[in-house]
């Protein structure tokens, strides 16, 4: 490959209709930006920048570097600044979840359109990063599968194109970009992965990253097909009231844990971990009730797995 092109992948991209892309400024995001108005006409393309409130100065200063490199390419911008930090606190979640969740909330206000597309700038080697994380957290196969190239109206092109590749690219077309602090930083494990970890596997094995990516992809294959089939049993086993215990109980485990956990996410369930699965799993047999996260309980009752509303626990001054 001649550092002058990259191979990124276009084909899920309709013929026609906005694309927006996710625009941070750094190196992946300005060469995809470079990129894109070589493959589609600029004027489909908008640039959107989330400023997220965190890093002072540095992010203004960040924020004026990709509005500059906007206008230098002919290209429209569009900005959002939100303080995640706040946001954060009020939700009670990661500065990273937060931030993820607004990035992605402003990005499909901008792409409403059938045809609208929302294109992210993540990496071979973003792809191999997330993939060792969810390994060394014990993830099951959907961790496992790696960042997906296409979810929703959300498309990710670049992921079989690794960081040398890119950098290459930056410097044979003269980018400017930006280079975020935290990204360096050795407080997230993230970063220690990439700065210390994927160094020496790369080493060891030069195809490393890419074999990773492969991997990945492989085992999305596999989760297609178990999702096919749980949402078969699911089908099967639906009532009106709830599931039938029998034919969950009927099924091998693996399908029916992956079917449980579709159905209790339709429930309203969210943050599901494995060990709430296996409560799940052990009302089928035991009976009882559990509580899981987003307010639900499930029950069994009358051979049918039920769920419902968590009941509000009743305030102290009314049970004196």
């Amino acid at each position: 490959m001649s550092d002058r092109t990259l191979p990124g992948d276009l084909s899920r991209l309709p013929a026609q209709g906005l694309v927006v892309l996710g625009f941070s400024g750094g190196a992946d995001s300005t060469a995809l930006a470079h990129w894109l108005t070589t493959q589609i006409a600029p004027a489909r393309l908008l640039l959107a920048h989330v400023n997220h409130g965190l890093r002072g100065a540095e992010a203004d200063a960040d924020e004026a570097a990709v509005a500059a490199f906007a206008e230098a390419m002919g290209l429209r911008f569009v900005v959002h600044r939100a303080d995640v930090a706040a946001l954060a606190k009020e939700r009670g979640e990661g500065l990273e979840a937060a931030g993820r969740r607004v990035r992605y909330a402003f990005f499909e206000s901008l792409a409403p359109g059938e045809d609208d597309r929302i294109l992210t700038a993540h990496t071979a080697d973003d792809n191999a990063e997330t993939l060792l994380l969810h390994l060394c957290r014990g993830s099951g196969l959907g961790g496992l599968c790696g960042i997906p190239p296409e979810r929703g109206k959300i498309l990710r092109p670049f992921l079989s194109v690794t960081r040398a590749e890119i950098e290459a690219y930056c410097a044979a077309h003269r980018l400017p970009f930006v280079t975020d602090s935290t990204n360096t930083t050795a407080l997230y494990a993230r970063n220690r992965l990439r700065q210390e970890v994927l160094p020496i596997l790369k080493e060891l094995y030069p195809g490393a990253v890419p074999a990773m990516g492969r991997a990945a992809a492989l085992l999305r294959e596999d989760a297609a097909l178990l999702d096919g089939e749980a949402a078969a049993l699911l089908e099967k086993a639906a009532h009106p009231e709830g599931l039938s215990v029998k034919l969950l109980l009927a099924a091998p485990a693996p399908l029916r844990r992956r079917a449980l956990k579709a159905w209790l996410e339709a429930q309203g369930c969210r943050d599901l971990e494995h060990r709430h699965l296996l409560l799940a799993e052990d009302l089928l047999t035991q009976g009882g009730k559990v509580p899981l996260p987003g307010g639900v309980t499930l029950r069994r009752s009358r051979g049918l797995l039920r769920a419902g509303p968590t009941p509000r626990p009743i305030p102290e001054k009314f049970t004196n």
